[in-house]
């Protein structure tokens, strides 16, 4: 998985995932990268956007596999149920090695998730997310970003 490999490489100790689904992503990265602190942001709710198809995710499970994720790495996992901009609220600036998004994948949201998060990164922090090659996800990051890595499983990275 990129963003392990990323964590490892260059030392990461704190990051944030926008976007966890059932926890997969979250579950790897605090089982393969040790030295790694998460936050995980997702409202486990339908958005109201067909992209997504709302009504066919079981986001009550997917909360309860998030919780139970969090029980079970504790201090290193803090999973916020709540809007990701609204989140960011809540993180202090300066203080994460990275930043992944993939939540909401209209473009209106992934700018207003780089630019809300944008801030929580450290100096030499990075911003990366998911699905580049959706065109809504695609315009947003390139729209914010004048040069972005693309690497595998359509992962995206920009200093």
């Amino acid at each position: 998985m990129v963003i392990a490999e990323e964590a490892v490489k260059r030392g990461w100790t704190h990051g944030a995932e926008l976007g966890l689904w059932d926890g997969r992503t979250l579950r790897y990265l605090l089982e393969h990268v040790p030295s790694l602190t998460m936050i995980g942001v997702d409202i486990f709710r339908d958005i109201g956007i067909p992209d997504y198809r709302d009504g066919a995710w079981d986001h009550a499970g997917n909360r309860e596999a998030c919780r139970a994720i969090e029980a079970e790495y504790g201090s290193r996992v803090r999973v916020m149920d709540m809007l990701t901009v609204q989140a960011a609220e809540d993180v202090p600036n300066g203080s994460l090695d990275f930043v992944f998004i993939d939540a909401d994948h209209s473009r209106t949201a992934v700018e207003a998730d780089i630019s809300a998060w944008r801030p929580k990164l450290k100096p030499n922090g990075v911003m990366m997310g998911h699905d580049i090659d959706w065109p809504s996800v695609h315009d947003a990051v390139t729209a914010c970003y004048p040069s972005v890595q693309i690497r595998a499983d359509n992962v995206w990275m920009a200093a």
